[in-house]
């Protein structure tokens, strides 16, 4: 349900009720329609559009998402301290003051070069990580 309000002195705030069970019903459908062992990544990037990535993570993740993505280290950052310890897909690559980031809260980067391989695969080896 989504709909606005209006406050005092006349500002409107705006609200979505996100039903989560209406999450696992939708994964299990498009499961369905997919060829089996297809893997399924739920984007929840940008707060998961609004609607709170840590609980749309957390469901997904109840609900057998086999990962999630999210658009910067920060993001995936956050959803490990919401509790989500599905595999999280970083797509924004790392910048190189954010290296061992992945490493230490088990994200996978996006990498756009082999240097920028190599350095990832660095900086998690003197984490003591593997990539």
């Amino acid at each position: 349900m989504t709909g606005t309000r209006t406050g005092r002195r006349g500002s409107t705030t705006a609200w979505a009720d996100i039903d989560l069970h209406a999450l696992g019903r939708n994964l299990e459908r498009l499961r369905r329609s997919l060829p089996s062992g297809q893997a399924v990544f739920g984007v929840v990037k940008a707060d998961a559009y609004g609607h709170g990535a840590g609980p749309v993570g957390r469901a997904l993740q109840r609900f057998g998402i086999d990962g999630l993505a999210v658009a910067d280290m920060g993001e995936g950052i956050t959803l490990r301290r919401a509790g989500v310890t599905a595999p999280v897909l970083v797509i924004d690559p790392p910048l190189p003051s954010q290296l061992r980031l992945p490493a230490l809260h088990r994200l996978s980067a996006t990498v756009t070069s082999v240097a920028e391989a190599r350095a990832l695969a660095a900086a998690a080896s003197r984490a003591g990580r593997t990539v």
